[in-house]
């Protein structure tokens, strides 16, 4: 982890969103609500599959 708490093993890692995913990710997180589709995966996929902070 660097001096924030950050942990990222990559930034190649795909997720695969279904739309019920999107949904629930807007209802629980503020931010979401106003992005669109490929803003929220382009979101997420910038996550890595090892994201922690």
């Amino acid at each position: 982890m660097d001096a924030e708490g950050k942990r990222l093993e990559s930034y190649n890692e795909q997720h695969e969103m279904t739309p019920e995913m999107r949904e629930a990710l807007r209802a629980k997180v503020a931010l979401y609500r106003g992005f669109t589709d490929p803003e929220l995966d382009m979101n997420i996929n910038a996550m890595g599959p090892d994201y922690e902070w």
